[in-house]
Protein backbone atom coordinates (compact mmCIF):
# COMPACT_ATOMS: atom_id res chain seq x y z
CA UNK A 1 0.00 0.00 0.00
CA UNK A 2 2.50 2.18 0.66
CA UNK A 3 4.29 1.50 -2.43
CA UNK A 4 0.87 2.42 -4.20
CA UNK A 5 0.68 5.69 -2.19
CA UNK A 6 4.49 6.61 -3.25
CA UNK A 7 4.16 5.99 -7.17
CA UNK A 8 1.00 7.71 -7.21
CA UNK A 9 2.65 10.98 -5.04
CA UNK A 10 5.88 10.65 -7.30
CA UNK A 11 3.41 10.94 -10.81
CA UNK A 12 1.71 14.01 -9.15
CA UNK A 13 4.92 15.52 -8.58
CA UNK A 14 6.31 14.89 -12.05
CA UNK A 15 3.05 16.48 -13.85
CA UNK A 16 2.75 19.09 -11.45
CA UNK A 17 6.66 19.65 -12.35
CA UNK A 18 6.53 19.63 -16.10
CA UNK A 19 7.36 22.53 -18.01
CA UNK A 20 4.28 24.83 -19.05
CA UNK A 21 4.45 24.07 -22.59
CA UNK A 22 4.17 20.43 -21.99
CA UNK A 23 0.55 21.14 -19.33
CA UNK A 24 -0.63 23.72 -21.99
CA UNK A 25 -1.87 23.10 -25.76
CA UNK A 26 -0.61 24.98 -28.56
CA UNK A 27 -4.20 25.85 -30.07
CA UNK A 28 -7.25 23.80 -28.82
CA UNK A 29 -8.24 20.78 -30.94
CA UNK A 30 -10.96 21.57 -33.68
CA UNK A 31 -13.68 19.51 -32.64
CA UNK A 32 -13.03 19.02 -28.79
CA UNK A 33 -12.45 22.75 -27.47
CA UNK A 34 -13.55 25.07 -30.33
CA UNK A 35 -10.77 27.37 -30.74
CA UNK A 36 -9.37 26.13 -34.59
CA UNK A 37 -12.51 26.46 -36.27
CA UNK A 38 -14.02 23.92 -39.10
CA UNK A 39 -13.13 25.08 -42.32
CA UNK A 40 -16.86 26.45 -43.58
CA UNK A 41 -17.98 27.87 -40.23
CA UNK A 42 -18.01 30.82 -38.76
CA UNK A 43 -16.73 30.32 -34.74
CA UNK A 44 -18.92 28.14 -32.98
CA UNK A 45 -19.17 27.55 -29.16
CA UNK A 46 -17.47 25.01 -28.01
CA UNK A 47 -15.97 23.87 -24.21
CA UNK A 48 -13.05 26.07 -23.67
CA UNK A 49 -9.21 24.60 -22.44
CA UNK A 50 -8.82 24.36 -19.13
CA UNK A 51 -5.06 25.58 -18.31
CA UNK A 52 -3.13 25.88 -14.92
CA UNK A 53 -3.90 29.46 -14.18
CA UNK A 54 -0.17 29.62 -12.89
CA UNK A 55 1.27 28.88 -15.92
CA UNK A 56 -0.81 31.36 -18.31
CA UNK A 57 -0.39 33.99 -16.13
CA UNK A 58 3.68 33.84 -15.38
CA UNK A 59 4.10 33.18 -19.09
CA UNK A 60 2.55 36.00 -20.10
CA UNK A 61 3.43 38.47 -17.85
CA UNK A 62 7.10 36.87 -18.29
CA UNK A 63 6.74 37.84 -21.84
CA UNK A 64 5.00 40.98 -21.46
CA UNK A 65 7.71 43.08 -20.60
CA UNK A 66 6.39 46.90 -20.64
CA UNK A 67 2.69 45.87 -21.66
CA UNK A 68 -0.17 47.72 -20.05
CA UNK A 69 -2.22 46.21 -17.59
CA UNK A 70 -5.14 45.40 -20.41
CA UNK A 71 -2.42 43.96 -22.49
CA UNK A 72 -0.90 41.71 -20.15
CA UNK A 73 -4.70 39.96 -19.74
CA UNK A 74 -5.21 40.00 -23.18
CA UNK A 75 -2.02 37.72 -23.39
CA UNK A 76 -2.70 35.43 -20.51
CA UNK A 77 -6.28 35.21 -21.60
CA UNK A 78 -4.96 34.08 -24.90
CA UNK A 79 -2.40 32.11 -23.94
CA UNK A 80 -5.12 30.18 -21.83
CA UNK A 81 -7.93 29.41 -24.45
CA UNK A 82 -5.95 29.99 -27.78
CA UNK A 83 -2.46 29.30 -27.31
CA UNK A 84 0.69 31.40 -27.90
CA UNK A 85 -0.48 34.75 -27.69
CA UNK A 86 2.54 36.17 -29.74
CA UNK A 87 1.04 34.50 -32.85
CA UNK A 88 -1.91 36.36 -32.18
CA UNK A 89 -0.29 39.59 -31.33
CA UNK A 90 0.98 39.63 -34.78
CA UNK A 91 -1.89 38.35 -36.63
CA UNK A 92 -3.86 42.03 -34.75
CA UNK A 93 -0.87 43.72 -36.28
CA UNK A 94 -0.96 42.77 -39.81
CA UNK A 95 -4.93 42.40 -39.90
CA UNK A 96 -4.67 46.31 -38.32
CA UNK A 97 -1.87 47.45 -40.61
CA UNK A 98 -3.27 45.86 -44.14
CA UNK A 99 -7.11 46.81 -43.40
CA UNK A 100 -5.89 50.61 -42.76
CA UNK A 101 -4.07 50.78 -46.19
CA UNK A 102 -6.88 49.06 -47.88
CA UNK A 103 -4.81 46.24 -48.79
CA UNK A 104 -7.05 43.54 -50.11
CA UNK A 105 -4.16 40.99 -51.24
CA UNK A 106 -2.29 41.29 -47.66
CA UNK A 107 -6.07 40.56 -46.06
CA UNK A 108 -6.88 38.23 -48.36
CA UNK A 109 -3.59 36.44 -47.05
CA UNK A 110 -4.60 36.46 -43.60
CA UNK A 111 -7.90 34.13 -44.26
CA UNK A 112 -8.97 30.49 -43.66
CA UNK A 113 -10.30 29.35 -46.63
CA UNK A 114 -13.25 29.20 -47.54
CA UNK A 115 -14.72 32.23 -46.41
CA UNK A 116 -18.10 33.25 -45.49
CA UNK A 117 -18.96 37.14 -46.10
CA UNK A 118 -22.38 38.80 -46.74
CA UNK A 119 -22.71 40.93 -50.26
CA UNK A 120 -25.63 42.70 -50.93
CA UNK A 121 -27.86 40.85 -48.02
CA UNK A 122 -26.48 37.72 -49.71
CA UNK A 123 -23.88 34.98 -47.71
CA UNK A 124 -21.42 34.19 -50.10
CA UNK A 125 -18.76 31.99 -50.09
CA UNK A 126 -14.88 33.26 -51.27
CA UNK A 127 -12.95 29.93 -52.04
CA UNK A 128 -9.43 31.34 -52.52
CA UNK A 129 -7.14 34.52 -51.97
CA UNK A 130 -7.47 35.82 -55.31
CA UNK A 131 -11.35 35.70 -55.09
CA UNK A 132 -11.32 37.57 -51.72
CA UNK A 133 -9.46 40.23 -52.96
CA UNK A 134 -11.38 40.92 -56.20
CA UNK A 135 -14.58 40.92 -54.19
CA UNK A 136 -12.79 42.84 -50.99
CA UNK A 137 -14.91 46.65 -51.61
CA UNK A 138 -17.97 44.51 -51.86
CA UNK A 139 -17.93 43.14 -48.44
CA UNK A 140 -15.37 45.28 -46.46
CA UNK A 141 -17.69 48.06 -45.14
CA UNK A 142 -16.84 50.91 -43.34
CA UNK A 143 -18.10 49.94 -40.01
CA UNK A 144 -15.97 46.68 -40.14
CA UNK A 145 -12.97 48.61 -41.58
CA UNK A 146 -13.15 50.91 -38.47
CA UNK A 147 -14.09 48.22 -35.98
CA UNK A 148 -10.79 46.42 -36.88
CA UNK A 149 -8.38 49.63 -37.42
CA UNK A 150 -9.77 51.34 -34.21
CA UNK A 151 -10.27 48.22 -31.93
CA UNK A 152 -6.75 48.59 -29.35
CA UNK A 153 -4.66 45.65 -28.62
CA UNK A 154 -5.49 45.96 -25.28
CA UNK A 155 -10.06 46.44 -25.50
CA UNK A 156 -9.65 42.48 -27.90
CA UNK A 157 -12.07 40.65 -26.85
CA UNK A 158 -10.93 36.69 -25.99
CA UNK A 159 -12.47 34.04 -25.54
CA UNK A 160 -12.47 30.36 -26.77
CA UNK A 161 -14.12 31.40 -30.26
CA UNK A 162 -10.92 33.23 -30.58
CA UNK A 163 -10.09 37.55 -30.91
CA UNK A 164 -12.99 39.28 -31.43
CA UNK A 165 -12.33 42.88 -32.77
CA UNK A 166 -15.22 45.75 -31.95
CA UNK A 167 -18.71 44.06 -31.49
CA UNK A 168 -17.94 41.09 -32.87
CA UNK A 169 -17.33 42.35 -36.56
CA UNK A 170 -13.91 40.63 -37.07
CA UNK A 171 -12.93 36.93 -35.51
CA UNK A 172 -9.51 35.92 -35.65
CA UNK A 173 -8.74 32.60 -34.36
CA UNK A 174 -6.15 29.50 -34.73
CA UNK A 175 -6.03 26.69 -37.30
CA UNK A 176 -4.28 23.98 -37.33
CA UNK A 177 -2.07 22.37 -39.13
CA UNK A 178 -1.82 18.88 -38.15
CA UNK A 179 -4.46 16.35 -35.96
CA UNK A 180 -2.92 17.17 -32.85
CA UNK A 181 -3.04 20.84 -33.09
CA UNK A 182 0.21 21.37 -31.70
CA UNK A 183 1.21 23.43 -34.82
CA UNK A 184 -1.43 26.18 -35.50
CA UNK A 185 -1.64 29.24 -37.81
CA UNK A 186 -3.50 32.15 -36.74
CA UNK A 187 -6.19 33.43 -39.49
CA UNK A 188 -9.10 35.89 -40.06
CA UNK A 189 -11.60 33.42 -39.71
CA UNK A 190 -15.14 35.55 -39.52
CA UNK A 191 -15.86 39.47 -41.05
CA UNK A 192 -19.76 40.53 -40.10
CA UNK A 193 -21.29 43.42 -39.37
CA UNK A 194 -22.09 44.56 -35.86
CA UNK A 195 -25.59 44.95 -33.76
CA UNK A 196 -27.47 48.00 -34.87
Amino acid sequence: MKTRLLAISVSVLLCACAPAADRQAAAPEPAAAGAPVQADEPPVPATPIATPADSAVSAAQASTAGASAAEQAVNASIDSNLGDHAKYQAAVKDLQAAVAAGDAEKVASLARYPFSVDIGGKATVLRTEREFAARYPEFMAPDIARAIVETKYADLFVNYKGVMFGDGQAWLNGVCKDDQCKAFEVKLVALQHGPG
